[in-house]
């Protein structure tokens, strides 16, 4: 799949690689619904896209071409509700927040750029209330940190999601990633069912020291 992306930034081509993407997806949402935990060894849709490529795909949604701005807009709906798997990160939601921030300042692009806040509030933090625990890439994290920092007026979706995005690039969050790294997780799916336990495994000394060090200085810095 990785091969033909950088062909649906081509306006020749854009809409018949959107459609073999979709198959394709489709195809690996079977398997990934359905496998063993611990039997991929394959990169999640999500983690093909470069912030360069999701900018890409939001300007060709937020075009006049309604054909492209209607498939695009599915596929990119599409992949914001998948399940992460645990053995990746969460640079594409940071990636994607950040994108749309970074075009809120046209009006006119308004409309979609909230509903797409929204559709990530409800079907990705809401829906997998255990991503926090998955961890996110420097260049992902100081990318959405610089949007975050300029004003977000234009914007009218529910503070909750912006509350939740300027969590995601707090240094409270990076600590409790350090932590779950060394917990032991239910595999594959399960890992994001509310329904599941996250049992807590003993972490070595020098490392629970060295953690709990970093929490402190976070509480009393």
């Amino acid at each position: 799949m990785s091969n033909i992306l950088p062909y649906s930034l081509l306006s020749e081509t854009q809409v018949l690689v959107a459609y073999g993407l979709d198959d394709a997806w489709g195809t690996y949402n079977h398997w990934f619904n359905h496998a063993s935990s611990g039997l991929s060894d394959g990169t999640s849709p999500q983690g093909m896209f470069s912030p360069r490529l999701l900018g890409g795909w939001l300007d060709t949604l937020l075009s006049a071409d309604r054909l492209s701005a209607a498939v695009f807009r599915t596929l990119l709906k599409s992949l914001i509700g998948q399940p992460p798997d645990f053995g990746t990160n969460i640079d594409f939601i940071l990636n994607l927040s950040a994108c749309l921030m970074q075009r809120s300042v046209w009006d006119a692009y308004m409309p979609d750029i909230d509903d797409f806040f929204k559709t990530l509030e409800r079907f990705f933090f809401v829906r997998y209330p255990n991503w926090d625990a998955l961890p996110a890439s420097k260049t992902a994290v100081e990318h959405l940190a610089v949007m975050l920092s300029r004003p977000l007026n234009n914007i009218p979706s529910p503070p909750a999601v912006i509350q939740t995005l300027s969590y995601c690039v707090s240094p409270c969050r990076g600590i409790w990633c350090s932590f779950s790294r060394h917990w032991y997780f239910e595999g594959g799916y399960q890992f994001c069912d509310p329904r599941s336990r996250l049992p807590l495994r003993v972490i070595q000394p020098r490392i629970r020291t060295r953690l709990c060090c970093r929490l402190i200085d976070h509480v009393v810095g």
